[in-house]
């Protein structure tokens, strides 16, 4: 366990797009509202997230943690002593082995130890939270919020104008979707209000772009609870079930 470089495991790229979407919707946020421990630690959000992610990737970093390590040194011994198990953290348990003994005597022994220390159902979780300072809520959907995330900028953009320049929400949809498709409108899996042919088609006009509406509303609603939490260190927190008034 030797060498800071052989301590943290490496993000994935899944991890590493997920940590730069929590980039952008705070960098979106008003920094009025960040927290204390987010302002010291995000800092300067005003560059590419290809800038920032160098001297920012420790914020997310997770410790490798094999099932079992072999303690070879003093200051092996006093890293993994530092996790013991608390109330808050399963943490990590230091035992000696005496190799004169028979495997079934040992397994029978480390069943024991599995018995009295590891309570519950501990054990990893389903994904990985990645980091020790700062971690996931939730696992990131990533389709989900680059659809989020690109509704949101153009909206908050369109709010800038003057009123009467403000585009209508439905609009909103076909210049989001021009770059990430947010209804399907053709092919084998368009949704039906697309294809249908049964209705005049200036009525059909009018239910797609109450569609188109209700879609985009959906998504601002998520953003402003991801705002919400993002200015605390937490991410990323939207109710997929809420419901609000459009």
């Amino acid at each position: 366990m030797t060498g800071d470089s052989k301590l943290w495991r490496e993000f994935t790229q899944y991890e590493e797009r997920a940590v730069e979407l929590w980039y952008e919707f705070l960098k979106l946020s008003d920094p009025i509202f960040w927290s204390g421990d987010v302002a010291h630690n995000f800092g300067d959000l005003s560059g590419s997230f290809e800038e920032w992610w160098p001297s920012h990737k420790h914020l997310f970093r997770e410790l490798k943690k094999n099932s079992i390590d072999e303690v070879l040194t003093e200051s092996d011994f006093e890293f993994f002593s530092s996790f013991r198990p608390s109330p808050e953290d399963p943490g990590c348990m230091v035992f000696g082995m005496w190799m004169d003994r028979t495997k079934g005597e040992l397994r029978l022994a480390f069943e024991d130890l599995l018995t009295k220390f590891h309570k519950g159902n501990l054990g990893r979780q389903k994904f990985h939270s990645v980091g020790d300072y700062y971690s996931f809520e939730f696992r990131p959907d990533i389709r989900m919020l680059n659809k989020i995330l690109a509704v949101y900028k153009t909206y908050s953009t369109d709010q800038k104008n003057p009123k009467k320049d403000r585009m209508p929400l439905w609009k909103i949809e076909e210049v989001v979707s021009k770059s990430t498709p947010l209804i399907l409108k053709a092919g084998d899996k368009a949704e039906y209000l697309w294809t249908r042919t049964d209705k005049p088609l200036k009525e059909l006009e009018i239910l797609r772009k109450k569609s188109q509406h209700k879609t985009v509303r959906k998504y601002i609603n998520y953003a402003e609870e991801i705002l919400k939490n993002v200015v605390i260190g937490k991410f990323p927190v939207y109710n997929v079930s809420k419901s609000k008034k459009t």
